[in-house]
């Protein structure tokens, strides 16, 4: 590989980044913020370490500081450098996690280097972390305010209380730090390792975070512990929950995530729980920022239906009619609702999704209970639901559910309402298959539920 000189002469930030070719669509979002936020006098020299990125998304990826002169992006193919390594990957890492730990050894010329993972939003300029100072020591990092609150529960969250004493060797879980955001002094991390020796280590223990608990090791004691603005965690679930964490942890370390969340300069979806793939609900102040800068990108519709696939449609009409400033409009066919956002089609009222919630099955019938959801309608009672059977027309009681809402402070910006059913449907025990499905009607409109979820109360083994 040839030696890496910096992109720029003067004012010249490297950051780098690890990803893999299916997550450039969530890279380009963290590219964009990152560009929309960034300071002009700087100049802002971007490494990508990859593998297999195709040359169609590295262009797109480029395109994205097509008329940016104080941004350089270029890509860094480190496969020969894993040739021969058995690095352990499981659960939903890959091999991209360690890329990080060749930053030193692969740019030589650079003095200081900032990592970054890809599934984040930079809304503040960058610089700011770069001017972060490391008082002597090899790494700034944040804490990662999960591995405290698993600390100090004992195991009962996640992470056994022996692997902090048994594998964690030496590390103080108070200053234990989250990977995802790195500011490293690459002359100390030469000085204190050899490429080889830490390698070595990654292979020879059973991680639950694999890079992470390997940094923490080896540089447990020369890690500067910077604001945790510059890697703050959305409120989602489990051990990230807002209030779960504030009765768990020492007070100081829920203060500083708490002043953290409400002006990040960096927000990191580093739990299971993506914006791409969970309600924005779930915590909507900040996956709002995720979908601010999607809709950006040339990935967008992408995206979108990625989440509509995740979630529902109602969740990607309000994400398109929120982040695109565009109204929703409806297109009227004879059999079904088209509908659209600006120059987007966002979906059909025929990919709602129905769900089953109770069944009781006998000799003479099946009495079904379920719930289905219909966009933009604020009177249930407008919508008649029917159960086709063998061609026969069963009609359904409906009964209102709660309505959904997107950011609570909106109580007025209804979206649409679950639908509640309940059904009783002959059978004759000498049929030995149904055809059976769910069809609405709204606004004389009839229209086939096709996409049903039967779940585990439903029949099956005698449906079409």
């Amino acid at each position: 590989m040839d030696n890496i000189l910096p992109a720029f002469n003067k004012n010249n930030i490297p950051i780098v980044l690890a990803m893999d070719d299916k997550y450039s669509k969530y890279t380009s979002v963290m590219l964009i913020s990152l560009r929309n936020n960034a300071n002009m006098t700087r100049n802002y020299d971007i490494l990508i370490f990859h593998k297999d990125i195709s040359f169609e998304n590295q262009n797109k990826l480029k395109s994205i500081f097509k008329n940016c002169d104080n941004f350089s992006l270029r890509f860094i193919d480190l496969s020969e450098h894993l040739e021969g390594l058995k690095l352990p990957v499981f659960s939903y890492y890959s091999i991209e996690i360690y890329f990080r730990l060749f930053i030193p050894y692969i740019l030589n010329e650079y003095t200081r280097v900032i990592y970054l993972d890809c599934d984040m939003i930079v809304k503040g300029d960058i610089s700011e972390l770069w001017k972060q100072s490391l008082d002597g020591n090899t790494i700034g990092a944040v804490r990662d305010y999960g591995m405290i609150l698993h600390y100090y529960t004992k195991g009962k969250v996640y992470i056994p209380k022996e692997y902090f004493e048994k594998t964690l060797v030496g590390v103080n879980p108070d200053n234990y730090f989250n990977s995802g955001v790195l500011l490293i002094d690459t002359k100390k991390y030469k000085e204190t390792y050899t490429l080889q020796y830490i390698l070595d280590y990654a292979q020879k223990e059973k991680w639950h975070f694999p890079d992470q608990d390997l940094l923490n090791i080896l540089f447990s004691g020369s890690t500067k512990i910077i604001p945790s603005k510059f890697n703050t965690v959305p409120n989602t679930s489990g051990d990230r929950n807002v209030d779960y964490l504030k009765r768990n942890i020492p007070i100081q370390y829920f203060n500083e995530y708490y002043e953290a969340r409400n002006n990040p300069t960096i927000i990191h979806f580093a739990q299971r729980e993506k914006p791409w793939k969970y309600t924005i609900n779930l915590d909507y102040e900040l996956f709002s920022y995720f979908w601010k800068y999607a809709a950006q990108t040339e990935y967008f519709m992408t995206l979108l239906y990625e989440i509509k696939r995740y979630t529902s449609l109602l969740e990607a009409l309000h994400i398109a009619q929120t982040f695109l400033n565009n109204k929703i409009e409806r297109k009227v066919s004879s059999e079904n609702i088209v509908y659209i956002c600006g120059k987007y089609c966002i979906g059909s009222y025929s990919e709602i999704v129905t769900r089953f919630e109770y069944c009781k099955l006998s000799e003479r019938e099946i009495i079904v209970e379920g719930y289905t959801e219909v966009p933009f309608c604020e009177d249930p009672k407008s919508v008649n639901l029917f159960f086709m059977v063998n061609g026969t027309s069963y009609a359904c009681s409906i009964f209102e559910r709660y309505p959904i809402f997107f950011q609570k402070q909106y109580k007025n910006c209804i979206y649409g309402f679950p639908i509640g059913f309940r059904c009783r449907i002959p059978i004759d025990s000498c049929t030995e298959r149904y055809e059976i499905f769910l069809t609405t009607v709204l606004d004389q409109i009839k229209m086939k539920n096709v996409h049903i979820n039967y779940g585990m109360f439903f029949p099956v083994d005698r449906i079409n």
